[in-house]
């Protein structure tokens, strides 16, 4: 096709710019550095509405020659685009025939896709894996091994992700498993257990494992101390008060006055027998032992049978 070539004339607006500034100039010359006083405002008012007026004449003298001077612009705008309208006729004939063998060789492509994708999840055993077509794949210059490259790593990526959060979650098992065998050896060895809710800050990951046995060590170490000291206390205080009481005088009883019998009332003997059923963790077992020796000295007879849960 060979190029257009618009040849065109443009208007030309021609007046006296010259004349008509200096005589511009010549009005206002007579108000440059005047100082207007209280009586002349009435007069200077007047003076200010014929500069007005006379600068409305002008701009009113622009607007009707941009007005005459646009008529003929906007006459050949029209034309113009009643011209490209013909060539857009045209080609959105043809593009919209172009449009639908790309579309269709899309849609062709998008199946290939989708059998690489099925395939490779199958191969790889993650068909719940969903991989959605990105339209980039099926560009006429994207080539379909790239395509089967990028799915594969997409996959691989998938597979990474899922053995990393397995291993994250047996970690966390094996750490949980740890530091309740911990506490039941502690507890086998101290005669007590503390409570599991003490050391849920040890199942953050970033602590090692030695310094999570450290820290379950150092705290029923603690706790022994804790109780030696309580105790000691305890036996001290019971020692001060036996020694009070030995150092105080028998009392004398008055002769005009005669003890008076007490009475006292016996709790019915009444024997109860009642059969409870326990399950837990053989981990639980300390714990569970001295729960049962508290619970046998408040009963006649405690029958402990037990038998361990398949």
């Amino acid at each position: 096709m060979e190029d257009i070539k618009l040849t065109t004339t443009l208007p030309a607006i021609s007046f006296d710019f010259d004349g008509l500034k200096a005589f511009a100039e010549g009005i206002v010359e007579q108000y440059r550095g005047l100082i207007v006083q209280e009586d002349q405002i009435a007069g200077i008012k007047s003076e200010m509405a014929g500069l007005n007026k006379l600068k409305k004449q002008i701009d009113d003298a622009r607007k009707e020659t941009v007005r005459q001077v646009s008529a003929p612009v906007k006459e050949f705008e029209g034309k113009i685009k009643e011209i490209c309208a013909i060539f857009d006729e045209a080609y959105g004939f043809l593009g919209g025939q172009v449009k639908a063998f790309e579309d269709r060789a899309r849609e062709d492509k998008r199946h290939e896709v989708q059998v690489i994708i099925d395939h490779l999840r199958a191969e790889h055993g993650v068909q719940p894996l969903d991989i959605p077509v990105e339209d980039r794949w099926l560009n006429k210059t994207t080539k379909l091994k790239d395509v089967q490259s990028q799915i594969e790593a997409i996959i691989l990526d998938h597979l990474k992700a899922e053995k990393d959060k397995a291993a994250l979650e047996q970690a966390r098992r094996d750490r949980a498993v740890f530091i309740e065998e911990k506490c039941a050896s502690l507890g086998n060895l101290h005669g007590f257990l503390l409570p599991a809710s003490s050391f849920l800050h040890l199942q953050d990951m970033d602590i090692s494992m030695q310094d999570a046995a450290a820290q379950i060590e150092t705290a029923y170490a603690q706790k022994a101390k804790d109780m030696a000291d309580a105790a000691r206390q305890a036996e001290e205080a019971q020692a001060r008060a036996a020694r009070k009481d030995a150092a105080q005088p028998a009392a004398t009883p008055c002769p005009t006055s005669r003890p008076q019998p007490v009475t006292t009332s016996r709790p019915s003997a009444q024997r109860v027998v009642r059969t409870i059923t326990i399950e837990y963790y053989a981990t639980r077992e300390v714990e569970i032992a001295s729960a049962l020796k508290t619970l046998a000295a408040s009963c006649i007879s405690l029958a402990d049978a037990r038998s361990r849960a398949a």
